[in-house]
């Protein structure tokens, strides 16, 4: 369940009703295979707590530009309690993407 995105998905992002980790890549990077190999295990695994999307930086140039990607992979959280994204410079293993997300999350727990 990885999106792949474009400028018209883009409202989906935006619209911050969900917390969102994208990543933006291009195929001539190193370890490719690899990544999107995590990057399928982190939508499957997150399944209902986060959306998953990518984006192709050399067929989507635009939608790159509109958050200055300048490097790939880069990996961005967008958070429906924050109006800027943020981006994920951590080790690229689901484990710890997913780790990352979740203390960015609101929290709606007041008493256990």
């Amino acid at each position: 369940d990885v999106l792949k995105l474009n400028i018209s998905s883009l409202g989906k992002i935006l619209s911050r009703n969900e917390n969102w980790f994208v990543i933006f890549y291009s195929h001539s990077d190193r370890d490719i295979k690899n990544i999107a190999e995590m990057w399928k295990t982190l939508a499957d695994k997150t399944y209902g707590i986060f959306k998953v999307g990518a984006c192709n930086c050399k067929v989507e140039e635009e939608l790159c530009e509109e958050f200055s990607v300048r490097e790939t992979p880069t990996i961005l959280f967008f958070s429906e309690s924050q109006e800027d994204e943020e981006k994920y410079t951590g080790l690229k293993t689901w484990e710890k993407i997913f780790q990352f997300g979740a203390s960015k999350m609101q929290s709606f727990v007041r008493v256990i």
